[in-house]
């Protein structure tokens, strides 16, 4: 795929935040930083997306790779709205609960600002945590997205074998809050 992955410096990573966001499922609004929606199942202690979808795997890579957001089926799980000051540089973090390990440990993040929609390829670090970094110029309410880990080699279980072009599998991924930092 064509989507650009996410870098992060070790400074950024290891930077000591000057202000720092947190929401959890029993808290979902703090200050300026709210979940906007959520298509998954969740407890007390962790919001969880990802499972299969019966929809064509090709159309949703092109949609990607061409920048666009597809309807219906939700390609971003969760998505939240965040006051961003123009300028500073934020950290979006979270942790991956989920002990299985799979070949490809990314995520998709979506981020819409004044200048448009990014979306970006987020790898899962050492820590078993996704980072993101981003800086908006102007001081605006930015929307975050993101999706579940895409599993390209899934395998559908018998009965579902016949559908297999239109059965892509999205694995699962366990969250136990959302840290947004700042870090300049």
């Amino acid at each position: 795929m064509n989507i650009p992955v996410a870098l992060m410096t070790k400074e950024q990573l290891n930077a000591k935040p000057t202000r720092s966001w947190k929401i959890e499922p029993n808290k979902i609004k703090y200050a300026s930083l709210k979940l906007d929606y959520f298509r998954g199942t969740y407890s007390n202690n962790k919001w969880t997306i990802g499972g299969d979808y019966n929809d064509d795997l090709d159309e949703v890579v092109e949609s990607l790779n061409n920048g666009r957001v597809r309807y219906g089926r939700p390609i971003f799980a969760i998505g939240l709205k965040f006051r961003a000051t123009g300028g500073a540089e934020y950290r979006l973090k979270f942790k991956n609960l989920n002990q299985r390990k799979s070949p490809n440990e990314y995520i998709f993040i979506s981020r819409e600002g004044a200048k448009g929609t990014f979306i970006s390829r987020v790898d899962l670090n050492d820590r078993n945590e996704f980072n993101y970094i981003f800086k908006e110029e102007r001081s605006n309410e930015v929307t975050l997205k993101f999706s579940a880990i895409p599993n390209l080699d899934y395998t559908p279980s018998e009965g579902r074998v016949e559908r297999r072009r239109y059965t892509y599998y999205w694995q699962y991924v366990s969250i136990s809050e959302i840290k947004i930092d700042r870090i300049n």
